[in-house]
Protein backbone atom coordinates (compact mmCIF):
# COMPACT_ATOMS: atom_id res chain seq x y z
CA UNK A 1 0.00 0.00 0.00
CA UNK A 2 1.39 3.36 -1.06
CA UNK A 3 1.50 5.99 1.64
CA UNK A 4 0.12 9.38 0.61
CA UNK A 5 2.71 11.89 -0.92
CA UNK A 6 3.22 15.15 1.52
CA UNK A 7 1.30 18.20 0.49
CA UNK A 8 4.78 19.72 -0.59
CA UNK A 9 5.74 17.36 -3.10
CA UNK A 10 2.33 17.53 -5.04
CA UNK A 11 2.28 21.02 -4.71
CA UNK A 12 5.93 21.31 -6.84
CA UNK A 13 4.79 18.62 -9.17
CA UNK A 14 1.56 20.03 -9.56
CA UNK A 15 3.93 23.73 -10.28
CA UNK A 16 6.01 21.44 -12.70
CA UNK A 17 3.01 20.32 -14.72
CA UNK A 18 1.81 23.86 -14.96
CA UNK A 19 5.08 25.19 -16.04
CA UNK A 20 4.85 22.81 -18.92
CA UNK A 21 1.26 24.03 -19.41
CA UNK A 22 0.23 20.57 -18.80
CA UNK A 23 -2.82 22.34 -17.14
CA UNK A 24 -5.51 19.16 -16.83
CA UNK A 25 -2.47 17.33 -14.52
CA UNK A 26 -1.66 20.33 -12.46
CA UNK A 27 -5.45 21.24 -11.96
CA UNK A 28 -5.86 17.63 -10.44
CA UNK A 29 -2.78 17.66 -8.23
CA UNK A 30 -3.76 20.89 -7.20
CA UNK A 31 -7.12 19.43 -6.26
CA UNK A 32 -5.11 16.64 -4.35
CA UNK A 33 -3.18 19.57 -1.91
CA UNK A 34 -6.15 21.73 -1.37
CA UNK A 35 -8.00 17.96 0.07
CA UNK A 36 -5.27 17.69 2.19
CA UNK A 37 -4.66 21.16 3.38
CA UNK A 38 -7.58 23.19 2.16
CA UNK A 39 -6.30 26.67 3.21
CA UNK A 40 -2.84 26.36 1.02
CA UNK A 41 -2.95 29.91 -0.39
CA UNK A 42 -0.45 28.96 -3.21
CA UNK A 43 -2.69 26.37 -4.56
CA UNK A 44 -5.29 28.43 -4.64
CA UNK A 45 -3.55 30.75 -6.57
CA UNK A 46 -2.29 28.00 -9.17
CA UNK A 47 -5.98 26.89 -9.87
CA UNK A 48 -6.53 30.85 -10.35
CA UNK A 49 -4.32 30.81 -12.87
CA UNK A 50 -5.19 28.00 -14.50
CA UNK A 51 -8.62 29.48 -14.67
CA UNK A 52 -7.53 32.75 -16.00
CA UNK A 53 -6.08 30.77 -18.90
CA UNK A 54 -8.71 29.50 -20.06
CA UNK A 55 -10.25 32.53 -19.67
CA UNK A 56 -12.63 31.63 -16.83
CA UNK A 57 -12.18 34.77 -15.06
CA UNK A 58 -14.79 35.10 -12.30
CA UNK A 59 -13.58 31.23 -11.41
CA UNK A 60 -9.93 32.75 -11.05
CA UNK A 61 -10.97 36.19 -9.54
CA UNK A 62 -12.86 33.61 -6.84
CA UNK A 63 -9.82 31.13 -6.48
CA UNK A 64 -7.44 34.46 -6.27
CA UNK A 65 -9.36 36.01 -4.08
CA UNK A 66 -9.39 32.95 -1.25
CA UNK A 67 -5.51 33.10 -1.64
CA UNK A 68 -5.46 36.45 -0.45
CA UNK A 69 -8.13 36.20 2.21
CA UNK A 70 -5.37 33.58 3.38
CA UNK A 71 -2.43 35.90 2.66
CA UNK A 72 -3.87 39.48 2.61
CA UNK A 73 -1.58 41.66 0.84
CA UNK A 74 0.53 39.07 -0.79
CA UNK A 75 2.14 41.31 -4.20
CA UNK A 76 2.31 38.51 -5.94
CA UNK A 77 -1.33 37.48 -5.49
CA UNK A 78 -2.02 41.13 -6.24
CA UNK A 79 -1.03 41.43 -9.15
CA UNK A 80 -2.04 37.91 -10.52
CA UNK A 81 -5.53 39.32 -9.40
CA UNK A 82 -4.60 42.73 -11.51
CA UNK A 83 -3.90 40.37 -14.39
CA UNK A 84 -6.94 38.49 -14.37
CA UNK A 85 -9.23 41.75 -13.65
CA UNK A 86 -7.49 43.52 -16.90
CA UNK A 87 -8.42 40.63 -18.86
CA UNK A 88 -11.93 40.62 -18.39
CA UNK A 89 -12.58 44.11 -18.83
CA UNK A 90 -12.70 45.52 -15.21
CA UNK A 91 -10.06 48.23 -15.60
CA UNK A 92 -10.22 50.18 -11.97
CA UNK A 93 -10.03 47.40 -10.10
CA UNK A 94 -7.14 45.89 -11.88
CA UNK A 95 -5.50 49.55 -11.44
CA UNK A 96 -6.27 48.81 -7.44
CA UNK A 97 -4.80 45.22 -7.63
CA UNK A 98 -1.59 46.51 -9.13
CA UNK A 99 -1.33 49.26 -7.02
CA UNK A 100 -0.86 46.73 -3.97
CA UNK A 101 1.26 44.86 -5.35
CA UNK A 102 3.81 47.45 -6.36
CA UNK A 103 3.39 48.82 -3.29
CA UNK A 104 3.97 45.36 -1.66
CA UNK A 105 7.35 44.95 -3.28
CA UNK A 106 7.95 48.31 -4.46
CA UNK A 107 11.46 47.58 -6.21
CA UNK A 108 9.88 44.34 -8.10
CA UNK A 109 10.23 45.92 -11.69
CA UNK A 110 7.49 43.61 -13.16
CA UNK A 111 4.94 44.60 -10.53
CA UNK A 112 6.06 48.51 -11.43
CA UNK A 113 5.64 47.95 -14.85
CA UNK A 114 1.95 46.00 -14.95
CA UNK A 115 1.06 49.03 -12.78
CA UNK A 116 2.08 51.57 -15.49
CA UNK A 117 0.14 49.73 -17.93
CA UNK A 118 -3.01 49.35 -15.88
CA UNK A 119 -2.95 53.26 -15.36
CA UNK A 120 -2.37 53.23 -19.84
CA UNK A 121 -5.37 51.34 -19.99
CA UNK A 122 -7.45 53.60 -17.15
CA UNK A 123 -6.31 56.41 -20.16
CA UNK A 124 -4.19 58.72 -17.84
CA UNK A 125 -1.25 58.27 -20.20
CA UNK A 126 1.19 60.99 -18.02
CA UNK A 127 0.32 58.61 -14.96
CA UNK A 128 1.39 56.01 -17.17
CA UNK A 129 4.59 57.35 -18.11
CA UNK A 130 6.14 57.92 -14.83
CA UNK A 131 5.42 54.36 -14.14
CA UNK A 132 7.37 52.91 -16.90
CA UNK A 133 9.82 55.42 -16.23
CA UNK A 134 10.38 54.02 -12.58
CA UNK A 135 10.37 51.15 -13.64
CA UNK A 136 13.44 51.79 -16.13
CA UNK A 137 15.19 53.61 -13.03
CA UNK A 138 14.53 50.24 -11.74
CA UNK A 139 16.18 47.90 -14.34
CA UNK A 140 17.43 50.47 -17.28
CA UNK A 141 17.48 47.03 -19.55
CA UNK A 142 13.56 46.49 -19.40
CA UNK A 143 12.03 46.13 -22.31
CA UNK A 144 8.63 46.45 -21.74
CA UNK A 145 8.97 49.44 -19.41
CA UNK A 146 10.92 51.05 -22.51
CA UNK A 147 8.10 50.32 -24.84
CA UNK A 148 5.59 50.91 -22.71
CA UNK A 149 6.82 55.18 -22.07
CA UNK A 150 6.84 54.81 -26.56
CA UNK A 151 3.31 54.25 -26.38
CA UNK A 152 2.57 56.96 -23.68
CA UNK A 153 4.66 59.63 -25.35
CA UNK A 154 3.00 58.98 -28.79
CA UNK A 155 -0.20 59.43 -27.30
CA UNK A 156 0.84 62.32 -25.50
CA UNK A 157 2.11 63.47 -28.89
CA UNK A 158 6.04 63.84 -27.75
CA UNK A 159 6.39 61.91 -31.06
CA UNK A 160 10.05 62.62 -31.52
CA UNK A 161 10.42 61.11 -27.44
CA UNK A 162 8.90 58.72 -28.75
CA UNK A 163 10.51 56.65 -31.32
CA UNK A 164 14.35 55.43 -29.60
CA UNK A 165 12.04 54.36 -26.57
CA UNK A 166 9.60 52.22 -29.45
CA UNK A 167 12.60 50.27 -30.71
CA UNK A 168 12.41 48.38 -27.86
CA UNK A 169 9.29 47.15 -28.70
CA UNK A 170 11.34 43.99 -30.85
CA UNK A 171 12.64 42.53 -27.26
CA UNK A 172 9.21 43.11 -25.83
CA UNK A 173 6.52 40.16 -25.14
CA UNK A 174 4.25 41.98 -27.97
CA UNK A 175 7.28 41.47 -30.57
CA UNK A 176 5.24 40.67 -33.60
CA UNK A 177 7.64 39.06 -36.84
CA UNK A 178 6.23 36.46 -39.55
CA UNK A 179 6.94 33.24 -39.52
CA UNK A 180 8.15 33.24 -43.22
CA UNK A 181 11.88 34.69 -44.02
CA UNK A 182 12.97 34.23 -40.49
CA UNK A 183 16.35 34.58 -41.83
CA UNK A 184 16.23 37.85 -43.01
CA UNK A 185 15.29 38.55 -39.05
CA UNK A 186 18.22 37.15 -37.34
CA UNK A 187 20.26 39.94 -35.00
CA UNK A 188 17.58 42.10 -35.22
CA UNK A 189 15.50 40.79 -32.10
CA UNK A 190 17.70 42.16 -29.11
CA UNK A 191 17.81 45.78 -27.37
CA UNK A 192 18.89 48.75 -29.52
CA UNK A 193 22.30 50.13 -30.18
CA UNK A 194 23.14 50.45 -33.57
CA UNK A 195 22.98 53.64 -35.20
CA UNK A 196 22.26 54.37 -38.93
CA UNK A 197 25.00 56.26 -40.71
CA UNK A 198 24.01 59.92 -40.99
CA UNK A 199 24.57 59.99 -44.63
CA UNK A 200 21.78 57.76 -46.45
CA UNK A 201 22.23 59.06 -49.79
CA UNK A 202 22.88 55.62 -52.42
CA UNK A 203 22.19 53.39 -49.09
CA UNK A 204 20.16 50.08 -49.89
CA UNK A 205 17.67 49.43 -46.96
CA UNK A 206 16.28 46.40 -46.40
CA UNK A 207 13.07 47.16 -44.70
CA UNK A 208 11.58 43.85 -43.40
CA UNK A 209 7.83 43.69 -41.85
CA UNK A 210 6.26 43.23 -39.00
CA UNK A 211 3.14 44.02 -36.70
CA UNK A 212 -0.16 43.94 -38.70
CA UNK A 213 -1.19 45.17 -42.24
CA UNK A 214 -2.64 48.51 -40.81
CA UNK A 215 0.91 48.70 -38.69
CA UNK A 216 2.99 48.18 -41.58
CA UNK A 217 0.55 50.60 -43.89
CA UNK A 218 0.55 53.38 -41.33
CA UNK A 219 4.86 53.23 -40.87
CA UNK A 220 5.67 53.23 -44.35
CA UNK A 221 4.11 56.67 -44.43
CA UNK A 222 8.08 57.50 -43.61
CA UNK A 223 9.55 55.53 -46.55
CA UNK A 224 9.08 58.90 -48.88
CA UNK A 225 11.27 60.79 -46.00
CA UNK A 226 13.56 58.02 -45.87
CA UNK A 227 13.70 57.86 -49.87
CA UNK A 228 14.04 61.95 -49.88
CA UNK A 229 17.33 61.40 -47.52
CA UNK A 230 18.40 59.75 -50.55
CA UNK A 231 18.10 56.12 -49.59
CA UNK A 232 17.25 53.10 -51.72
CA UNK A 233 14.53 51.23 -50.14
CA UNK A 234 13.60 47.08 -50.75
CA UNK A 235 10.53 45.94 -48.46
CA UNK A 236 9.21 42.67 -47.28
CA UNK A 237 5.95 41.87 -46.44
CA UNK A 238 5.25 38.27 -46.25
CA UNK A 239 1.54 39.15 -47.27
CA UNK A 240 1.20 38.83 -51.13
CA UNK A 241 -1.48 41.08 -51.35
CA UNK A 242 0.11 43.81 -49.69
CA UNK A 243 3.38 43.49 -51.90
CA UNK A 244 1.45 43.47 -54.47
CA UNK A 245 -0.72 46.76 -53.57
CA UNK A 246 2.68 48.28 -52.37
CA UNK A 247 3.90 47.64 -56.06
CA UNK A 248 2.00 50.73 -56.82
CA UNK A 249 4.32 52.82 -54.55
CA UNK A 250 6.64 55.28 -55.36
CA UNK A 251 8.80 55.80 -52.36
CA UNK A 252 9.83 51.84 -52.30
CA UNK A 253 12.18 50.78 -55.20
CA UNK A 254 10.73 46.94 -54.77
CA UNK A 255 8.40 45.32 -52.90
CA UNK A 256 8.43 41.56 -52.46
CA UNK A 257 6.48 38.51 -50.77
CA UNK A 258 9.11 35.78 -51.86
CA UNK A 259 12.23 36.30 -49.29
CA UNK A 260 14.27 34.21 -51.77
CA UNK A 261 14.06 37.68 -54.03
CA UNK A 262 16.38 39.74 -51.10
CA UNK A 263 18.56 41.36 -52.38
CA UNK A 264 22.49 42.71 -50.65
CA UNK A 265 21.35 45.61 -48.50
CA UNK A 266 23.60 47.95 -46.49
CA UNK A 267 21.69 47.73 -43.70
CA UNK A 268 18.51 45.80 -42.41
CA UNK A 269 15.80 47.76 -40.47
CA UNK A 270 11.99 46.37 -39.77
CA UNK A 271 9.55 49.14 -40.75
CA UNK A 272 8.56 49.92 -37.35
CA UNK A 273 11.76 51.47 -36.74
CA UNK A 274 10.99 53.78 -40.38
CA UNK A 275 10.43 56.47 -38.53
CA UNK A 276 13.59 56.37 -36.07
CA UNK A 277 15.41 56.45 -38.80
CA UNK A 278 13.68 59.96 -40.15
CA UNK A 279 14.11 61.15 -36.77
CA UNK A 280 16.45 63.92 -38.15
CA UNK A 281 14.04 64.94 -40.58
CA UNK A 282 12.53 68.05 -40.43
CA UNK A 283 8.96 66.56 -41.26
CA UNK A 284 8.14 64.57 -37.86
CA UNK A 285 4.28 63.20 -38.54
CA UNK A 286 4.22 62.45 -42.86
CA UNK A 287 1.09 62.33 -44.24
CA UNK A 288 -0.29 58.61 -44.87
CA UNK A 289 1.44 56.91 -47.59
CA UNK A 290 -0.27 57.80 -50.82
CA UNK A 291 -1.18 54.42 -53.47
CA UNK A 292 -2.51 54.84 -56.48
CA UNK A 293 -5.53 52.65 -57.53
CA UNK A 294 -5.53 50.33 -59.83
CA UNK A 295 -7.68 51.19 -62.40
CA UNK A 296 -8.99 47.70 -63.47
CA UNK A 297 -9.79 47.42 -59.54
CA UNK A 298 -11.31 50.96 -59.86
CA UNK A 299 -13.70 49.79 -63.11
CA UNK A 300 -14.66 46.52 -61.21
CA UNK A 301 -15.71 48.56 -58.15
CA UNK A 302 -17.65 50.95 -60.07
CA UNK A 303 -19.64 47.95 -61.71
CA UNK A 304 -20.08 47.05 -57.99
CA UNK A 305 -21.36 49.80 -57.00
CA UNK A 306 -23.52 50.31 -59.70
CA UNK A 307 -25.43 47.09 -58.39
CA UNK A 308 -24.92 47.53 -55.35
CA UNK A 309 -27.96 50.12 -54.48
CA UNK A 310 -28.48 53.92 -55.18
CA UNK A 311 -26.01 56.11 -54.01
CA UNK A 312 -24.07 58.02 -52.13
CA UNK A 313 -22.13 55.24 -50.18
CA UNK A 314 -21.09 54.91 -46.62
CA UNK A 315 -18.84 52.03 -45.94
CA UNK A 316 -19.20 50.58 -42.11
CA UNK A 317 -16.91 48.39 -39.78
CA UNK A 318 -18.21 47.44 -36.31
CA UNK A 319 -15.22 45.43 -34.96
CA UNK A 320 -11.51 45.11 -35.43
CA UNK A 321 -9.09 43.47 -33.69
CA UNK A 322 -8.70 39.87 -32.49
CA UNK A 323 -9.69 38.03 -29.59
CA UNK A 324 -7.15 38.43 -26.83
CA UNK A 325 -5.61 35.64 -25.55
CA UNK A 326 -5.55 35.47 -21.18
CA UNK A 327 -3.13 38.19 -20.10
CA UNK A 328 -4.16 40.47 -22.75
CA UNK A 329 -7.11 43.01 -22.23
CA UNK A 330 -10.12 42.77 -23.97
CA UNK A 331 -9.59 46.65 -25.00
CA UNK A 332 -7.33 45.20 -28.10
CA UNK A 333 -10.62 43.96 -29.86
CA UNK A 334 -12.40 47.01 -30.78
CA UNK A 335 -15.97 46.92 -30.95
CA UNK A 336 -18.85 48.97 -31.20
CA UNK A 337 -22.52 47.11 -30.71
CA UNK A 338 -24.05 46.34 -34.04
CA UNK A 339 -27.27 47.61 -33.24
CA UNK A 340 -26.12 50.90 -32.12
CA UNK A 341 -23.93 51.66 -34.66
CA UNK A 342 -26.92 50.90 -37.21
CA UNK A 343 -29.56 53.28 -35.09
CA UNK A 344 -26.78 55.96 -35.97
CA UNK A 345 -26.24 55.48 -39.59
CA UNK A 346 -29.97 55.10 -39.93
CA UNK A 347 -29.99 58.82 -41.31
CA UNK A 348 -28.01 58.16 -44.13
CA UNK A 349 -29.86 59.07 -47.55
CA UNK A 350 -28.25 56.18 -49.80
CA UNK A 351 -26.55 52.59 -49.45
CA UNK A 352 -24.59 51.00 -46.59
CA UNK A 353 -21.37 49.06 -47.94
CA UNK A 354 -20.80 46.81 -44.85
CA UNK A 355 -17.14 45.88 -45.06
CA UNK A 356 -16.87 44.18 -41.91
CA UNK A 357 -14.45 41.10 -41.81
CA UNK A 358 -15.85 37.83 -41.00
CA UNK A 359 -18.91 39.28 -40.00
CA UNK A 360 -21.11 37.20 -37.11
CA UNK A 361 -24.28 35.05 -37.85
CA UNK A 362 -26.89 37.43 -37.96
CA UNK A 363 -24.99 40.43 -37.57
CA UNK A 364 -25.78 41.64 -41.20
CA UNK A 365 -29.62 41.10 -40.41
CA UNK A 366 -29.84 42.99 -37.60
CA UNK A 367 -27.96 45.90 -38.91
CA UNK A 368 -30.14 46.05 -42.25
CA UNK A 369 -33.24 45.88 -40.08
CA UNK A 370 -32.09 48.59 -37.40
CA UNK A 371 -30.83 50.66 -39.73
CA UNK A 372 -33.29 50.58 -42.26
CA UNK A 373 -31.09 51.39 -45.08
CA UNK A 374 -30.36 49.37 -48.61
CA UNK A 375 -27.50 47.01 -47.30
CA UNK A 376 -24.96 45.45 -49.63
CA UNK A 377 -22.35 43.22 -48.04
CA UNK A 378 -18.71 43.86 -49.64
CA UNK A 379 -17.35 41.67 -46.76
CA UNK A 380 -15.42 39.26 -48.72
CA UNK A 381 -12.80 42.48 -49.95
CA UNK A 382 -11.28 42.17 -47.00
CA UNK A 383 -9.27 39.58 -48.86
CA UNK A 384 -8.74 41.32 -52.01
CA UNK A 385 -6.79 44.73 -50.68
CA UNK A 386 -6.50 45.97 -54.21
CA UNK A 387 -10.18 46.17 -54.30
CA UNK A 388 -10.66 47.24 -50.83
CA UNK A 389 -8.34 50.07 -51.62
CA UNK A 390 -10.49 51.17 -55.02
CA UNK A 391 -13.54 50.70 -53.51
CA UNK A 392 -12.46 53.00 -50.74
CA UNK A 393 -11.51 55.56 -52.66
CA UNK A 394 -14.46 55.84 -54.32
CA UNK A 395 -17.54 55.92 -51.79
CA UNK A 396 -18.33 59.16 -50.27
CA UNK A 397 -17.87 58.00 -46.66
CA UNK A 398 -16.91 55.52 -44.27
CA UNK A 399 -17.10 54.85 -40.67
CA UNK A 400 -16.06 52.50 -38.32
CA UNK A 401 -13.55 51.50 -35.86
CA UNK A 402 -9.47 51.32 -36.54
CA UNK A 403 -8.47 48.49 -38.42
CA UNK A 404 -6.90 48.09 -41.45
CA UNK A 405 -9.43 49.78 -43.96
CA UNK A 406 -8.74 52.98 -42.24
CA UNK A 407 -4.98 52.96 -43.44
CA UNK A 408 -6.63 52.22 -46.99
CA UNK A 409 -8.86 54.90 -46.96
CA UNK A 410 -6.07 57.11 -46.02
CA UNK A 411 -4.05 55.53 -48.68
CA UNK A 412 -6.17 56.64 -51.33
CA UNK A 413 -6.41 60.14 -49.97
CA UNK A 414 -9.85 60.12 -48.26
CA UNK A 415 -11.31 60.73 -44.75
CA UNK A 416 -13.23 58.87 -42.51
CA UNK A 417 -14.94 58.91 -39.41
CA UNK A 418 -13.63 56.47 -36.92
CA UNK A 419 -15.08 55.22 -33.63
CA UNK A 420 -11.69 54.95 -31.11
CA UNK A 421 -12.40 52.70 -28.38
CA UNK A 422 -11.54 53.31 -24.97
CA UNK A 423 -8.05 53.61 -24.08
CA UNK A 424 -7.48 55.02 -27.26
CA UNK A 425 -4.18 53.46 -29.69
CA UNK A 426 -1.34 56.00 -29.81
CA UNK A 427 -2.08 56.89 -33.69
CA UNK A 428 -5.47 58.58 -32.29
CA UNK A 429 -3.45 60.56 -29.31
CA UNK A 430 -4.49 60.71 -25.85
CA UNK A 431 -7.64 63.00 -26.67
CA UNK A 432 -9.43 65.47 -29.43
CA UNK A 433 -11.37 65.59 -32.51
CA UNK A 434 -8.53 65.00 -35.06
CA UNK A 435 -5.03 63.02 -34.95
CA UNK A 436 -2.09 64.60 -36.39
CA UNK A 437 -1.48 61.16 -38.18
CA UNK A 438 -4.32 61.54 -40.59
CA UNK A 439 -5.03 64.92 -41.35
CA UNK A 440 -8.96 65.24 -41.89
CA UNK A 441 -10.33 62.10 -40.75
CA UNK A 442 -12.83 62.90 -37.55
CA UNK A 443 -12.70 60.64 -34.45
CA UNK A 444 -16.01 59.67 -32.13
CA UNK A 445 -14.27 58.41 -28.73
CA UNK A 446 -15.85 55.72 -27.16
CA UNK A 447 -15.50 57.02 -23.00
CA UNK A 448 -14.76 54.81 -20.13
CA UNK A 449 -17.80 55.23 -17.98
CA UNK A 450 -20.35 56.65 -20.81
CA UNK A 451 -19.54 54.15 -23.27
CA UNK A 452 -20.30 54.94 -26.59
CA UNK A 453 -23.40 56.31 -26.69
CA UNK A 454 -22.00 60.29 -26.52
CA UNK A 455 -19.66 59.19 -29.66
CA UNK A 456 -22.54 57.20 -31.75
CA UNK A 457 -25.17 60.18 -31.00
CA UNK A 458 -22.54 63.02 -32.38
CA UNK A 459 -21.78 60.51 -35.32
CA UNK A 460 -25.48 60.05 -35.98
CA UNK A 461 -26.11 63.97 -35.98
CA UNK A 462 -23.26 64.97 -37.91
CA UNK A 463 -23.87 62.11 -40.69
CA UNK A 464 -27.54 63.64 -40.86
CA UNK A 465 -26.36 66.91 -41.42
CA UNK A 466 -24.00 65.43 -44.18
CA UNK A 467 -25.13 66.54 -48.11
CA UNK A 468 -22.19 64.65 -49.71
CA UNK A 469 -21.89 65.78 -53.25
CA UNK A 470 -19.18 65.14 -56.52
CA UNK A 471 -19.45 61.49 -56.18
CA UNK A 472 -15.97 60.33 -57.49
CA UNK A 473 -17.96 57.37 -58.55
CA UNK A 474 -20.25 58.95 -60.68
Amino acid sequence: MHEPRPVAQLYAEAVQEQRAENFDRAQALLRQVLALEPEHAEALNSLGLIAYRAHCYPEAVGLIGEALSLAPGRAAFCNNMGAVLSAWGRRREALASFNRAAAGEPADVTFRCNLANALKECGDFPAALEGFRAAIALDPRYAEAHFGAAVCLLALGRIAEAWPEHRWRVVSSGAQFPDSGRALYQGLQQPPGDELPADLRGRRLLVLSEQGLGDQLFFLRFAPVIKSLGARLFFFIPDARLASLLSRCAALEHAFSDPAQAQHADQILLVGDLPWAAIDSPVSTPPPLAIEPEPSALAAMKQRLARAGPPPYLGVTWRAGIAPDAGRPEALRKSVPVNAFASAVARWPGTALLLQRGPHAGEIDAFSKTSALPVHDCSDLNEDLIGMHALLALIEEYAGVSNTNMHLRAAAGRTARVLVAFPPEWRWLAGGAESPWFPGFRLYREEETGGWQPALERLAAELGDKTPANSPHR
